[in-house]
This record gives structure tokens, C-alpha cells and sequence, in this order.
């Protein structure tokens, strides 16, 4: 009754106003919440302190208190007093108007980038919904990426989406528990103090905050399409390109000048990738697109990045030659914008154990004698 027939509109409205003065309130209490056109804005969800936990939960227990001792009073005036103001309200309930549906708390999030899907059986057509395309669209799954190791692991999936002649190309990222190949590499890494997010919604969220931290900066990165919390899952734009790793496969070596260059930067930058390999790298014209950001922080180990580029770039090759071109290449466009001690780093023996099943002696000899040529001639 309160919120149908002629008193709705009224009554929704007043809500609201309770609502905006708790927002208020909540943006006063903390300068990572702004309160901007009816909508809040949290910067940083780790900046709740413990003590507005507990103001809440003792406003919440006063509540509950005073809820109670309030029905104890009424209790106090007799149980046919109850009963008849049972059936009055079960009267007025029959001659009730029937509700419009009020939209669901979750239909008000909001996110910087893309649809948020949340409480949602079909996300396929939410997704649909916010690319544009009209009702009976149809669309196909592809699988992409994964070359050599990543092909075992790949998590990924293309989805195009078709709707009379427009197309539209997404891909799907799943966010698993940490239960498949690709992680047996990562628990080695934490036996040299390197230690990676498993908590699926937090690499998603992870992943998802660094997109939007990269291109500000002025990196490549996909678009963000939709955050399905439902299904931890990251639609994002499909770069038309090739995978690096497939060009280092196929012996393609020019754009490893540029890649060098673009982790460099992002290194001078206080950034790492923390999962570095081919794979989560494509070239789209002149461009070096990063993606598969979950494991990217602020402050992380530079060196961890360079060695998991160039080791997953010749895993399970005997090819000493090449393996020499490919961190020569690399090497020298690092050190347009990266430090050449980080360079240097790469001969610590602490990484030795997670690789030495990937590379042979000889093909590691090769990597350090072309990443020495590049310091040497940078130095000169």
C-alpha cells in the first residue's frame, strides 16, 4: 500500500530522501565516497575502518531493540485488540491496488566502465542489451588464444554476437578457482616470496580496477563491456590481432622491440603485469595491447615480469640462437624506458627452481648472454 495507487510517486520519493541524507552522511564519514547525481562513487571499498562496522551495528541492534519493546508493549493490551486490527489490515490488503514492480536495490549499481550484472539469469542478454542489439539476436562461441602453455589453461572464450548486419565481437573471461595447470606454475613462484591473488571475485575486481588504471595511463588495454559478479565473469572487447605469443611461435621477432618498450614504461610507471607471458599480449597494428591484468599491481617485482616474459617465450625450445634474438630484442626496448639493474636482476638464481623445467641450461645461458649484448651496448 505504501508504495502503490495515487500515493506511490509521493512515497517513493520520500524514501528516497532518507536514503540521500544516509548518503550524505556516508560521504561526510569517508573521503573515498562522493555522493554525485544521486549515485555513490567508492573509490577504495578497503577504506570501511573497522569502527564504522561497529557504529552500524549498534544502531542496528538499537533498532532491534526498540522493535522489540514496542511489540511487548502492544502484547500488554489484550490479544482480541490484536486480532482485530489482523483483520482490519487483511481487509484493506484485499482492496489493495496490485503493485507496480519496484526495481531491484542491485538495478541501481553502478560501475565507471560497462553494465554491471547482478541477480541476472540470462547475462547474455544483458550483455546484448548494452552492445546495442535488437531482440532474436543469435550468436556463436569460439575458443582464442593459448599457445603452447597457456593453450592447456586457457579460461577464455569469444562470443560473437550477430543481429541482422551488425556484429559485434566480445570475449569472456571466467574467473575459476585455482585448480588447473596454471597454477601449479604460480605456487612454485611463492618459493621465491612472490605471492599471487586465487580468490576468483578478487581477481576479477582486480583485473577490472587495473584496465581502468592502464588506460589512463596511456597503455593498451580491451574495453570493458560488462562485470557479471553472478558468474565471475569479464566481458570485455575482442582486439582484432595477433596473440605475441603465436608471432614468437612462428618466428615472428620484429615487435619485440616494442613490447620491451611498453613494459619498461609500464615498469618506470610503479606497475607490473605479474602474469608476463606472450599470450596476454597482442599486437593490433602498431599496438601492444595488455591484457589478463588480474595478477597487476602497484609496487611489484620488475624482475618477475622480465623473466616470465622471456622464459615462457622459448618454454620446451632447444633453439639457442633464437633464444638469444628474443632477449636481445626484448632487452633493448626495456631500456628505452626501464632501469638496466632490473636487467641485471634477471641472473638471480631465486627464479632458477619455477623454470628449470621449461628451459634448458643452454637456452638460459642464451637468454642471459642477449640480454648482456643489449646492457653493453646501452651502456657503451
Amino acid at each position: 500500500k505504501t508504495y502503490g495507487g495515487t500515493v506511490r510517486d509521493k512515497n517513493i520519493e520520500y524514501s528516497l530522501n532518507g536514503f540521500r541524507k544516509a548518503a550524505n552522511e556516508l560521504s561526510r564519514e569517508n573521503s573515498c565516497i562522493v555522493l554525485q547525481d544521486d549515485l555513490l562513487w567508492v573509490s577504495d571499498p578497503n577504506s570501511f575502518n573497522r569502527m564504522g562496522k561497529i557504529k552500524a551495528i549498534v544502531e542496528e541492534t538499537k533498532r532491534d531493540i526498540t522493535s522489540y519493546a514496542t511489540h511487548i508493549y502492544c502484547g500488554r493490551v489484550g490479544v482480541s485488540i490484536i486480532l482485530e486490527e489482523l483483520k482490519s489490515k487483511i481487509e484493506r490488503h484485499g482492496k489493495i491496488e496490485p503493485l507496480e514492480d519496484l526495481k531491484h536495490p542491485s538495478t541501481y549499481l553502478n560501475v565507471p566502465e560497462g553494465k554491471l550484472i547482478v541477480n541476472e539469469k540470462n547475462w547474455l542478454e544483458r550483455v546484448a542489451e548494452y552492445l546495442g542489439l535488437e531482440k532474436g539476436y543469435s550468436y556463436r562461441i569460439e575458443k582464442i588464444g593459448g599457445y603452447g602453455i597457456d593453450k592447456l589453461v586457457n579460461v577464455a572464450r569469444k562470443y560473437v554476437f550477430t543481429s541482422g548486419e551488425k556484429v559485434c565481437e566480445v570475449v569472456v573471461k571466467r574467473f575459476k578457482d585455482p585448480r588447473n595447470i596454471k597454477w601449479a606454475v604460480l605456487a612454485l613462484a611463492t618459493l621465491a616470496d612472490i605471492r599471487f591473488e586465487v580468490l576468483p571475485l578478487k581477481r576479477m575486481a582486480n583485473e577490472y580496477r587495473m584496465i581502468l588504471e592502464f588506460r589512463k595511463l596511456g597503455f593498451n588495454v580491451p574495453k570493458v563491456h560488462a562485470i557479471d559478479l553472478d558468474r565471475i565473469q569479464l566481458i570485455t572487447g575482442y582486439i582484432v590481432g595477433e596473440n605475441v605469443g603465436k608471432l614468437l611461435k612462428d618466428g615472428e621477432l620484429e615487435h619485440l622491440i616494442k613490447v620491451g618498450e611498453e613494459i619498461g614504461k609500464l615498469h618506470s610507471m610503479g606497475y607490473v603485469l605479474g602474469d608476463a607471458k606472450p599470450d596476454n599480449m597482442i599486437v593490433s597494428g602498431d599496438r601492444i595491447y595488455f591484457t589478463d591484468l588480474e595478477q597487476a599491481k602497484v609496487n611489484g617485482d620488475r624482475m618477475w615480469d622480465i623473466i616470465e616474459f622471456l622464459n615462457y617465450s622459448v618454454a620446451f625450445s632447444f633453439d639457442t640462437e633464437n633464444a638469444w634474438k628474443i632477449a636481445n630484442l626484448f632487452s633493448k626496448g626495456y631500456l628505452k624506458y626501464g632501469e638496466v639493474k632490473d636487467l641485471k636482476r634477471v641472473k638471480d638464481t631465486k627464479y632458477s627452481l619455477i623454470f628449470k623445467p621449461l628451459i634448458p641450461p643452454q637456452v638460459s645461458k642464451s637468454i642471459i648472454s642477449g640480454i648482456d649484448e643489449s646492457i653493453g651496448e646501452a651502456t657503451a
